[in-house]
């Protein structure tokens, strides 16, 4: 029999940890989550594109309403403090880190850290130096943020020891996508990964099921996917080890993330490749977001800004996956192909690499040669 704890909405759970009122926090004591966007924390990217959009068009309330946040507790407070630290050393797009923090973003981190960036008050759009990062002097919320902090709805410590219930407030954010970053295919892939991560010792020793997996979700939200999206990512996920499926999420958050997207089928798709050769179903992937991608150098400038841009990658010929999957010894031969330049190429080989990992994505320094493997399997 399921407990009334599972059978509630994680939506309706959330809101029962919010605190009375709204209150500006400075930002200096604000992070983001570890777990938000699929357990990949923020994009520094797209904190750059609103930065972009505030210097361009001012911070209206009404436009970005308050900021939830939550109080971090006790027990893991340094967790979150490294994790932020981290990966504000680690990349230079992050503003700087603060050793204040003492609330996470459940909704508008990239807005907060496009402020934070603001406050620093010497960078400029993807740090290319054409466009400062500052304020119009007519930008009295944004002035006001800088010096009080965002208006904020303050949600309980104890929301943090609820996953399900955290992330469901997260993602209830991410469905609205104006300038905002909404949930993409691979963030979903990532609620799958965390999920997974939760179920499988809840499962006596066996992989959790799909029936369990949907049922876990359609708690917590399935957002703009259906049913038969979330099995495509159940299906690639399942395929995959904890530390692959890792490495998938890591390269493609920061090569691309919120620029491309690829249909959940394809997800489906790379799932059906020889199971011994789970590295070759990983390179896929990332060729049809990194193939996909414009890598030009954006020109930044206040007057052309009009939101964000996404790509869709063309669909992946189903005649060519069932060729594959009949190729099995060609496949794994890529496979082994893939092994070998990761050991061999362990440090990155040139200044500039198409994609980049800080040192928050699990200390995966080997990654920085996928572009390569990549591309010689697309041949």
């Amino acid at each position: 029999m399921k407990r009334s704890h599972d059978l509630e909405d994680a939506g309706d759970r959330a809101q029962k940890h919010r605190k009375p009122g709204l209150v500006r926090i400075p930002l200096e004591k604000i992070g983001f989550w570890p777990n938000n966007r699929g357990g990949l924390g923020v994009c520094s990217h797209h904190i750059h594109e609103v930065a972009w959009d505030c210097t361009a068009n001012k911070t209206k309330l009404q436009r970005y309403q308050h900021v939830d946040l939550i109080e971090i507790p006790q027990d893991q407070l340094q967790h979150v403090r490294d994790a932020n630290r981290e990966r504000c050393e680690g990349d230079s797009f992050m503003p700087c880190f603060s050793s204040h923090i003492q609330y996470v973003c459940a909704s508008k981190t990239h807005f907060v850290h496009a402020q934070k960036l603001a406050k620093e008050g010497v960078r400029s759009i993807f740090n290319k130096g054409d466009v400062r990062i500052r304020w119009q002097e007519a930008d009295t919320e944004g002035a006001q943020i800088l010096e009080q902090g965002p208006l904020c709805a303050i949600y309980g410590s104890s929301l943090l020891h609820d996953i399900d219930a955290t992330s469901a407030l997260a993602s209830d954010d991410n469905l609205n996508a104006g300038v905002q970053w909404g949930e993409d295919e691979m963030q979903a892939f990532g609620r799958v990964h965390e999920m997974m991560e939760r179920l499988a010792p809840s499962q006596e020793g066996t992989a959790a099921t799909i029936d369990v997996m949907i049922a876990s979700l359609q708690v917590s939200g399935l957002g703009q996917f259906s049913c038969e999206d979330w099995k495509e990512f159940i299906a690639l996920r399942s395929s995959l080890s904890v530390s692959i499926a890792k490495v998938l999420q890591t390269c493609q958050f920061n090569a691309c993330a919120g620029r491309v997207r690829v249909r959940p089928s394809d997800f489906g798709l790379s799932a059906k490749l020889d199971p011994r050769a789970p590295w070759a179903k990983v390179a896929l992937m990332l060729w049809q977001y990194i193939g996909s991608a414009d890598q030009r150098h954006i020109n930044a400038n206040v007057k052309t800004f009009s939101g964000r841009r996404e790509i869709v990658a063309k669909k992946m010929p189903r005649a060519v996956i069932q060729e594959l999957v009949a190729e099995t010894h060609f496949v794994c031969s890529v496979d082994t192909f893939i092994k070998k330049m990761l050991s061999t190429y362990s440090q990155p080989q040139a200044h500039g690499s198409s994609v980049c990992v800080s040192r928050a994505s699990c200390s995966l320094r080997e990654v920085s040669c996928w572009p390569i493997a990549v591309v010689t399997f697309s041949k």
